[in-house]
């Protein structure tokens, strides 16, 4: 199994402590939401070309890109918190895209366990990635979150910052919406079709 970077994951389970607002210009502000949407857009298209039945890569070639994408989104992720890190709700952000990489993670790590398995085994994969994660349900419980920070922003006078969380909410929920009504077991075709792919 993949070593992972033992730094990245407590990273994701544990938020540092935060330094209190500093100012932010437009343009920072437009390279935050551009980074973070980025993060969250290449984690989905993970999660999408890995059960889509028109992508014929076998799963060891999909765990390589997986193990690329970590690293990458490791750096990302470390990049926002040293440029945006003395902002406290930028800084709370950057956790919500932590929280995606924690379920990415895990869904890399349930992968790894069906690497060179039959696809008769597929069944027993859907089990584990329904037990593992809910991408719905993943992508809404970070809207949530954004959405009780959005109180502390309208108390503040950045309309900037307003509007960015704005922007990052209806974000977020159009990717939400893209699994709506899908669960783990819907996926037993598409698990099923992977594990054939050599």
């Amino acid at each position: 199994m993949q070593k992972y970077n033992l730094k990245l994951i407590s990273t994701v389970f544990v938020t540092g402590s935060l330094i209190a607002g500093a100012e932010i210009t437009k343009n920072e502000y437009d390279t935050f939401f551009t980074l973070f949407t980025q993060v969250v857009k290449s984690v989905n298209k993970v999660f999408h070309d890995f059960l889509s039945l028109k992508n014929n890569d076998s799963i060891s070639v999909h765990l390589v890109q997986f193990r690329k994408l970590l690293e990458k989104i490791e750096k990302d992720l470390g990049d926002l918190e040293i440029r945006f890190g003395k902002n406290e709700v930028l800084k709370e952000w950057v956790s919500c895209a932590r929280d995606l990489l924690k379920h990415f993670i895990i869904f890399v790590v349930t992968t790894e366990k069906f690497e060179g398995q039959p696809a008769g085994k597929s069944i027993m994969f859907a089990g584990e990635l329904k037990k593992a994660i809910d991408l719905q349900k993943i992508f809404n419980d970070i809207v949530g979150k954004l959405q009780r920070l959005q109180g502390h922003e309208n108390n503040t006078k950045d309309k900037q910052l307003v509007d960015l969380q704005s922007k990052l909410i209806t974000f977020l929920q159009s990717i939400a919406k893209q699994w709506e009504g899908k669960v783990p077991k819907d996926y037993l075709d598409s698990l099923r079709h992977r594990m054939s792919c050599k």
